[in-house]
């Protein structure tokens, strides 16, 4: 899941316009996630059944759909059947179903529009073009972990001290006041440049006198 995180918001920087590439990355992200390969089981499971046997059932019913927002159509038209199947389960889901108008509305502010967007559909040649595109950034892995073996940049000084998976607490402070220009260290934007021209070199107008 971390790799394919970092392989979507890669994609995300490079090809920002590539739609339909970003939604057959975001659906895998989600069918890795919930353990689910059909679009209708992972809308009904973010609606809020969320347990994999009981979305799956209940995309039996309401048929293909491909968003949040035309599943919660597909519920109201297949009530009936919808109330049948929820009566097998613990009755939180019964509740889910009563309260969905609700339970929508208690989403984050871009719920509306994420929830109407596409969940995703395999495209040949998209998928043809992201084998390409893994290909390649398996093969950066390979050189990467040869240079690394070579530099020794594996050695990391929160693994030594035991903090590693303390992210905000060390990693993020860390980074932050070493980006920012007004932190102790004196050197006011120096590592902000280097950092944006190391990531962004196209993009960076060069320094005065450089």
């Amino acid at each position: 899941m971390l790799v394919l995180g970092a392989v979507t918001e890669l994609t995300r920087l490079h090809f920002p316009h590539n739609k339909a590439l970003l939604d057959d990355l975001q659906i895998l992200q989600k069918r890795l996630k919930y353990g689910l390969a059909r679009t209708a089981a992972i809308a009904l499971y973010e609606l809020g059944f969320a347990d994999r046997v009981l979305a799956s059932e209940l995309a039996a019913v309401v048929g293909p759909v491909e968003s949040r927002a035309a599943a919660r159509q597909a519920i109201r038209h297949h009530e009936g059947a919808i109330r049948q199947a929820l009566a097998q389960y613990p009755s939180y889901f019964s509740d889910i179903l009563r309260t969905l108008p609700d339970y929508e509305r208690r989403a984050s502010s871009n719920s509306d529009s994420a929830s109407s967007a596409p969940l995703g559909k395999a495209n040949p040649m998209t998928i043809h073009q992201l084998h390409h595109f893994l290909q390649g950034i398996h093969h950066k892995i390979q050189e990467q972990d040869k240079l690394a073996a070579a530099t020794g940049e594996n050695f990391n000084v929160f693994k030594i001290l035991g903090v590693e998976a303390y992210e905000v607490g060390t990693h993020s402070a860390f980074l932050s006041e070493l980006l920012s220009p007004q932190g102790t260290h004196g050197q006011g934007s120096t590592f902000l440049k280097l950092f944006l021209h190391h990531y962004q070199p196209q993009r960076m107008p060069p320094s005065p006198g450089s």
